[in-house]
């Protein structure tokens, strides 16, 4: 099992707490860390890869080229399931072990042990964080996907399960817009022209088309908006003039809910309903897991509520 820019012991948003991986490695799991850091996981792992940060990507490239050139790689579910196989080949050829070994600070023999134990059948891979949110989030994630992809991995007892979500439906998809929206209401729709990706199955607006729409009030005025638990002028809204700002000032009512009075809320809202924080809360949650209760450690401050009570009152009201 790799852990990999991840330490579920001490932190886990996901809800999954980690003492699994400690009973997985007494039931005989080898374990390999990727991490700078020396965690207690590193310091119990058969392998620890102490690698520079930031790339991870090159780390499974170099590891994925290892693993075909010596036919380390599971042809028949290549063969049965995978597309690209060529291309990603072609990919991996310029990440050899030299030049992965010099850019990741790790020895040419880690990254071929590593490789090894990823094409060892069952193999899972549990990442975090340090994946995400890296600058190489992207191709970082894909390289790993196709390492247990080309090993194999893929829905076999030990390896990269495939689970459904909460809610047990058979793919969490949002719907396709034509089966929503007739012709003339997709016509309508705000940034149903828009020549995206966002445009194709997805019943929601692309957010620069929103913006546009906020500021010129075209083809339809946005009359009131409703901002709870974010903060787009200091957060999300990165564009070199104030236009987020300017589209909710063109709104005739601003509502805002948070914790905090924000450079958003401050600016913008005609009222702010104070929500209390998370210890100060009874509820659910369900993200990737399934359905979990939240007890309240302590008594919400003066009039805050939780964002279930906020939004079941006005739904009442």
């Amino acid at each position: 099992m790799f852990v990999w820019g991840n330490n579920p012991l001490i932190a886990n948003a996901d809800g999954n707490l980690g003492h699994w991986v400690v009973d997985c490695m007494k039931r005989g799991s080898k374990l390999i860390v990727v991490d700078p850091r020396l965690t207690w996981l590193a310091a119990k792992a058969d392998l620890w890869l102490q690698i520079r940060p930031g790339t991870d990507s090159m780390l499974a490239l170099s590891m994925g080229k290892y693993i075909m050139e010596n036919g380390l790689y599971d042809n028949e579910f290549v063969e049965k399931w995978c597309y690209g196989f060529e291309e990603y080949e072609k990919a991996c050829e310029p990440y050899n072990l030299d030049w992965a070994s010099e850019v990741t600070w790790l020895g040419k023999e880690d990254i071929i042990a590593a490789a090894k134990y990823m094409s060892e059948k069952p193999t899972a891979v549990q990442w975090g964080l340090a994946i995400d949110m890296n600058l190489q989030c992207v191709t970082a994630s894909q390289a790993l996907c196709n390492l247990w992809c080309i090993t194999g991995q893929i829905d076999i007892p030990g390896g990269m399960i495939t689970v459904h979500d909460p809610y047990n439906t058979e793919v969490w998809l949002p719907p396709d817009p034509r089966e929503v929206f007739t012709p003339e209401q997709e016509k309508e729709r705000i940034g149903s022209n828009y020549e995206m990706i966002t445009n194709s199955g997805m019943v929601q607006c692309q957010a620069d088309s929103m913006i546009d729409q906020l500021v010129t009030g075209r083809p339809f005025k946005i009359r009131a908006a409703w901002i709870q638990s974010t903060n787009p002028l200091a957060c999300c809204a990165q564009d070199p003039e104030p236009r987020v700002e300017k589209g909710l000032r063109n709104c005739e009512f601003v509502v805002g809910v948070d914790c905090f009075m924000t450079p958003t809320l401050m600016a913008n809202c005609d009222v702010v309903l104070p929500l209390c924080f998370y210890p100060e809360r009874e509820g659910l949650r369900s993200v990737w897991y399934y359905i979990q209760n939240t007890n309240k450690a302590c008594e919400p401050m003066g009039e805050s509520k939780d964002d279930f009570q906020i939004n079941w009152e006005l739904g009442r009201r």
